[in-house]
């Protein structure tokens, strides 16, 4: 059972009505009977308790409050499914991810030498045997471009990074959806805890408004001009207590 639904199951206890704070007061019931009208008083924690609509009450609050429960148990053991999903997605990621090979350098080509520098001589021979060294490197320069290696294509994703990379989208993609589903379970279970809170406040103004007609109709019965709380007051004769004939008028006595 949740923090939230503990405080409200506990809040049953309320449909009692709260008790204000100790006034002094004394009421002279006897001496003052004819001039001033007459007092009575009744134990309202007393009649709460025994008036069966009391009961009835409490268990219909009781099994709203047990739905509402359910309902919160029901997004919590999603939340439970997903964050087991998303652990097993990162323990999967995990143990494929040592499988994978370090990837290595790629290796960098050396420089060949392609160039041969030849002597040049003064003299007449000079135009000839500059003609015949430039016809030397155009031929070195065209065989090293014929031996040249063509440039490698990147190579093809294995598997292994495949599967990585997909499992990398699936965690990202649970992560959001648990922290969407928990936004909205914090929202629904204050829903939740509103709705039991008002519940429960017009049920205990019901049951007042009864207990109220029922003590207004005996005190006319009796002849009593004013009635209070029990736990309002610091003396008073039994003879003017209430209390029981408040509860056989509400058992429809």
């Amino acid at each position: 059972m949740t923090r939230i639904f503990r405080v409200v199951l506990a809040c049953l206890g309320l449909l009692l009505p709260t008790t204000p704070p100790l006034s002094a007061m004394e009421l002279s019931l006897e001496e003052n009977r004819a001039q001033r009208g007459s007092a009575g008083y009744v134990d309202m924690v007393r009649i709460f308790k025994l008036y069966p609509e009391t009961s009835r009450a409490k268990e219909s609050f009781a099994d709203a409050v047990r739905q509402a429960e359910e309902g919160v148990n029901l997004r919590k053991a999603d939340l439970i499914r997903l964050r087991a999903e998303l652990s097993g997605l990162k323990a999967e990621r995990a143990t494929l991810a040592m499988t994978l090979p370090e990837a290595s350098a790629p290796a960098i080509p050396s420089p060949s030498t392609t160039t041969a520098t030849a002597p040049v001589l003064a003299g007449s021979t000079a135009p000839a045997l500059a003609g015949s060294t430039a016809l030397a490197l155009a031929g070195s320069t065209a065989a090293a471009t014929a031996l040249a290696p063509a440039p490698e294509k990147p190579p093809a994703p294995s598997p292994a990074s495949a599967a990585l990379a997909d499992l990398d989208s699936r965690i990202e993609k649970k992560t959001a959806e648990i922290s969407l589903k928990e936004d909205a379970h914090r929202t629904l279970q204050a829903a939740a805890e509103r709705n039991l809170l008002d519940l429960e406040a017009r049920k205990t103004e019901v049951l007042l408004g009864k207990i109220h007609r029922a003590i207004m109709e005996t005190a006319r019965k009796e002849g009593i001009s004013v009635v209070v709380d029990k736990n309002n007051i610091l003396y008073g004769h039994e003879a003017v207590d209430l209390t029981e004939k408040v509860i056989q008028a509400l058992r429809g006595g």
